[in-house]
């Protein structure tokens, strides 16, 4: 049984480097990583935040309603479901400032 290596099978999907559709799915992988970037980095922040003030996931969950395993899933940037609104509300709980650049404009608004 002959094994690929993930180059063969990303060419053979997606064509060599330099074509359309590689260059597409390449800015497509680009475009997912960042945003798993994003979800460990506000992950890492709740969860670095929410130790200094000696709290559990559950006494977290229950001051912004949400249960702890929520909590632990979001803590490990794993909740691609979390709502501005959720985000906010746990933000809000834990003392930290939230803003968002909107545009580019480089208009900033505060959320938390």
């Amino acid at each position: 049984m002959r094994l690929y290596t993930m180059e063969e099978i990303t060419e053979e999907r997606f064509g060599p480097i330099g074509t359309q559709g590689r260059d597409e799915h390449e800015r497509a992988m680009r475009e997912l990583e960042a945003e798993w970037q994003q979800q460990r980095m506000v992950g890492s922040t709740v969860k670095k935040a929410r130790k200094e003030l000696h709290l559990t996931q559950k006494q977290l969950g229950e001051k912004v309603e949400m249960s702890s395993r929520e909590i632990a899933r979001i803590e490990r940037g794993d909740d691609e479901s979390l709502t501005h609104r959720a985000l906010v509300r746990i933000f809000k709980a834990l003392g930290i400032s939230l803003t968002a650049q909107v545009g580019d404009m480089g208009n900033v608004i505060r959320l938390a």
